[in-house]
């Protein structure tokens, strides 16, 4: 499974050495170390980031809506 890494990550955990993984990077992990980031919030399916982009949302309103008088 794709996931990224949206902490930063200790440099062992439970005895599985994660140095090699670097915050931010996207890397093909398999299970069962994908269920162990995936579980302690460590890292998130890639497809799920790619749902939420910005792009995707719908526009913000800044403020409040300005009256017009007519």
């Amino acid at each position: 499974m794709r996931l990224r890494i949206v902490r930063p990550l200790p440099a062992e955990i439970e005895g599985i050495t994660l140095s090699r993984f670097l915050f931010g990077a996207t890397y093909e992990i398999a299970a069962p170390l994908c269920d162990l980031l995936l579980a302690i919030g460590y890292a998130v399916p890639e497809d799920d980031i790619a749902i939420h982009t910005a792009d995707d949302r719908p526009p913000r309103r800044r403020g409040k809506p300005k009256r017009t008088i007519e």
